[in-house]
């Protein structure tokens, strides 16, 4: 299979279906329960906003049935295509006849319901046959292996199960179990030829040829040996079948871990997709601006659809395309073994077990295992924390992430400011100077703007009209409200401006500390009123946030508050000052034209629901998933190395000896101990 690449290196895909746009129409941004944008200068005036519809299955035409409401109760648990193959889409299912939507008077809502619900019960029949498969096939191989191992005892077994005395009901035991767990498998053996007949061989061809050859191995001697009787040799039957049973124990991690994300994705709602610099140009100007040289720096879009699910979900692993250039190559030495292990032994018989042993231990067992297990399980937790990882796509695009732009908004969630006390200076009410603050402030967005809509308590249309709102760097927000200038900042913007202001001392008597702080108001050049606000994330933002810095992410912020800075974020989320930066001016204009709006559709690789924490924590998993991934893999191929050398090594100085099926079952063991090596670091706390 062919890796693919999303952001900077990977090319985008075009879906094959048509995605709508009927639930977009311009209506002001205060409107509804849509989320709060990072910057909120257009929350008073017309843009593009969301208004949700139900969506909702109706008779369009009376000759045609109206296909049965979605079962919203049901619980999509995953799916692969009917051959278990990873290349041919799963969107490619075929649909029954009442839910054909070739009419081009049906809407394209609900031709993409249709399709979602579809997708949804091939996840939940898939799954299904998966676990039946995986119950049949435990049984057999702890059968089997039973038998084989207990060669390595000295208590003798029963007659019909070992090979020196019981030749016939040894090889019929093998015969039957292990060419039905074969049969079980089927569909996975026929893609793997497929691949061979198109000149593209992979780990499923390898397991298909090997199938194949170890079980006519068996129904050979099994004929030949009823007919003339002559001792047996052991079979591969055990070892064959346990590759099969740790092969479809991959494929139903996989299949649980797509079906999960799907429900997240199916969702009808506006979701959070995480995007790395380099899709837009502007974005190159923002990180010159931001004085960033370093271009894994990752962002957050809102968009009402996340296209692409299914491809990502599916996309080729490291692992496995690692493997599938390696493995083939397997054939070449088993063949090798095959001929002087016969030549060693002086016997056809002795030569076709040295070639079955090989292939059967040149089949990389744990080439979906070691990636898949541990991508369900931190997955699973990743959704029940708001965030959906899509994969090896999402590790192979966020795995290298230095550096993370979020927006002042996003560290202080609604709720973390609060109003300690406000004191009045000069003639101006100081009912008249707090409204003349949250006009501005409310207009520029931020933080700050939590403190005014709580005293507003909803009451907008209060506030008079402000106009002409600048954000000026690392001082505050500037605006004319009733023709009158007013400055809501810091000391030194008032300094800036020429505004009389109190002693620093004054500031020490209201308790200024690393949470507090005192804003200043100024209307007409005068100060008006001062307020002492606290900055108090509430835990489940600084504890996420913490641990994304220590996988050696920094954070970017871009704000309109003065208060908001490198020190305050510093101080208050306990993490190093070094890693934290304050966009500016210019390159916060750049971020807020990029992320403020709701985009129609975003790449379904690291989505989140719209929180810090969130994103956090998806980003931090890619982080350590990448290295501990990466190097999983690489001990999956010493280990595969290793083992296939020693089984070729015996075959060739002893033949069939001492390379028996209970020595390849242990190998095989061993492959599976090594892959759940990442299972016992805790990427997810």
């Amino acid at each position: 299979m062919k890796i693919s690449f999303i952001g900077k290196r990977r090319v985008d895909r075009v879906s094959p279906y048509p995605v709508t746009v009927m639930t977009v129409m311009p209506v002001p941004e205060g409107w509804g329960d849509k989320p709060k944008p990072s910057s909120a200068r257009g929350k008073f005036r017309l843009t593009r906003g969301e208004i949700p519809f139900e969506r909702l299955p109706v008779r369009l035409l009376p000759e045609k049935p109206a296909p049965p409401p979605p079962d919203i109760e049901d619980h999509v648990i995953g799916r692969l295509n009917e051959d278990n193959q990873r290349d041919i889409l799963p969107e490619e299912v075929e649909m029954p006849r009442w839910a054909r939507v070739d009419d081009e008077t049906v809407s394209d809502e609900l031709r993409d319901h249709i399709k979602t619900d579809e997708i949804r019960r091939k996840f939940i029949e898939q799954s299904k046959q998966l676990s039946f498969r995986i119950i049949v096939e435990t049984i057999i191989v702890l059968f089997l292996c039973a038998i084989e191992l207990w060669a390595l005892f000295p208590k003798s077994l029963p007659a019909m199960f070992d090979p020196g005395r019981g030749d016939v009901p040894y090889l019929a035991l093998h015969f039957l179990l292990a060419g039905f767990c074969i049969l079980l498998n089927r569909d996975t053996l026929v893609t793997g030829y497929r691949k061979l007949f198109a000149k593209k061989p992979d780990g499923d061809t390898v397991l298909a040829v090997t199938s194949s050859v170890v079980f006519l191995h068996i129904a050979a001697q099994f004929i030949y040996h009823i007919f003339v009787r002559c001792p047996a040799v052991r079979v591969c039957g055990a070892p064959l079948s346990l590759a099969l049973l740790i092969n479809d124990i991959a494929l139903l991690c996989m299949t649980l871990r797509s079906g999960r994300n799907f429900q997240f994705c199916a969702l009808r709602s506006v979701r959070h997709a995480a995007m790395l610099v380099g899709r837009e140009s502007q974005f190159d100007e923002m990180v010159m601006a931001g004085g960033h040289s370093r271009s894994n720096m990752v962002y957050s879009v809102r968009a009402k659809h996340l296209d692409g699910y299914l491809q990502y979900s599916s996309e080729q692993d490291f692992c496995e395309y690692m493997f599938s250039k390696i493995s083939p190559y397997a054939m070449i030495a088993a063949v090798a073994a095959g001929v002087i292990g016969g030549l060693v032994t002086g016997s056809f018989w002795g030569g076709f077990y040295c070639l079955c042993a090989v292939m059967t231990i040149g089949v990389p067992v744990c080439r979906l295992f070691c990636f898949n297990v541990p991508l369900a399980g931190v997955s699973s937790k990743l959704l029940k924390k708001g965030a959906m990882l899509n994969g090896w796509a999402a590790i192979d695009e966020f795995g290298n992430a230095d550096v993370l732009a979020v927006s002042s908004d996003a560290l202080f969630p609604k709720g973390s400011v609060k109003l300690l006390s406000v004191k009045a200076y000069g003639s101006l009410p100081v009912d008249s100077a707090v409204l003349y603050a949250a006009a501005v402030v409310t207009a520029a967005g931020g933080p700050l703007s939590q403190i005014f809509e709580e005293l507003l308590e909803r009451r907008a249309d209060l506030l008079p009209q402000a106009e002409g709102i600048r954000y000026e760097n690392e001082m505050g927000v500037s605006g004319w409200v009733d023709d009158k200038p007013v400055l809501v900042g810091n000391r030194r913007m008032l300094e800036l401006h020429n505004c009389s202001i109190p002693s620093k001392d004054y500031e020490k008597l209201l308790g200024r500390s690393d949470s507090k702080r005192a804003v200043y108001i100024s209307v007409s050049g005068r100060l008006a009123a001062v307020m002492l606000v606290e900055y108090r994330p509430p835990a489940s933002a600084i504890i996420p946030v913490q641990r994304l810095v220590e996988t050696g992410v920094s954070l970017v912020i871009y704000t309109c508050d003065s208060n908001v800075t490198a020190e305050q974020i510093s101080a208050i989320y306990k993490i190093p000052k070094r890693l934290v930066s304050v966009l500016s001016t210019r390159a916060g204009s750049e971020y807020d034209q990029l992320t403020h709006t709701v985009r129609d559709s975003a790449p379904a690789v690291l989505a989140t629901n719209g929180k810090l924490s969130s994103l956090a924590e998806g980003i931090r998993a890619c982080v350590k998933l990448k290295s501990l991934l990466t190097f999983s893999a690489i001990l999956q191929l010493a280990c595969y190395i290793i083992s296939l050398m020693i089984v070729v090594l015996l075959c060739v100085l002893s033949g069939d000896a001492d390379s028996e099926p209970a020595k390849i079952i242990i190998m095989q063991v061993i492959f599976v101990l090594a892959s759940l090596f990442p299972l016992a670091i805790r990427v997810v706390r």
